[in-house]
């Protein structure tokens, strides 16, 4: 069984999270400009960013409202290394339905767009109008949007090292919150995993890098 890997990152969230306006205005904007492939594919990939975002702890959802009080405010998990620093946290998700398959489809259909090689004649067109609205509305560019979403794709595609993924099997998504505390055979795998998808969401971009980096190194 496949794992889609989502970790609690701000960095990862916000690319991720973006996908929902381009996705849902050529679902809905655009469904009788392109051909019924091409709204299938892109069908596909919102059912599935809907699927993987439900299933996210509430404290992930950036745009959901969160209770001090009750088990809401406690959905997750806490994640430790040897020395009980608190780590950026790490979930995984069974891919029963072939979520990754659905949006790898469709981020390699929007890059052949992109590049002039796109099957259906009338989606450059359509991704030239999505990206006005989507600066008037959301300020994002569709070559902004395309790569945050490949590199969204690149870092829930990540294996997870055998060792640490025992432990984080163990972090249900939601309900009472329950703290894991890495040996130090995992923490070298976390460590190493962390760089990796650093690397997936920040490289060519140095001035973030570093602070991306700085989330995986242990608070306190």
């Amino acid at each position: 069984m496949q794992h889609v890997l989502v970790p609690d990152d701000l960095f990862f969230l916000s690319a991720f999270l973006l996908l929902e306006p381009p996705l849902l205005r050529l679902d809905q904007a655009y469904s009788k400009e392109l051909d019924a492939q091409t709204v299938a594919v892109v069908s596909n990939a919102l059912n599935s960013w809907y699927s993987i975002v439900d299933r996210l702890p509430s404290s992930l959802k950036l745009d959901q409202p969160q209770s001090d009080t009750g088990e809401n405010s406690r959905q997750g998990y806490e994640l430790h290394d040897p020395r009980g620093r608190q780590l950026t946290s790490l979930y995984l998700q069974e891919d029963w339905e072939g979520e990754l398959q659905y949006l790898k489809t469709c981020h390699s259909m929007l890059k052949q767009a992109e590049a002039g090689q796109a099957r259906d004649d009338a989606l450059p067109e359509v991704l030239d109008e999505l990206e006005e609205s989507l600066l008037r509305n959301e300020r994002l560019k569709a070559t902004e949007w395309i790569e945050a979403f490949g590199r969204a794709l690149a870092v829930m595609q990540l294996p997870v090292p055998p060792l640490l993924k025992a432990s984080l099997k163990l972090a249900a998504p939601s309900g009472k919150t329950v703290g894991i505390t890495l040996d130090a055979e995992q923490a070298a795998e976390y460590q190493q995993l962390a760089d990796e998808i650093v690397s997936a969401l920040s490289s060519g971009h140095h001035e973030a890098y570093n602070t991306h980096r700085a989330l995986y190194t242990g608070i306190g």
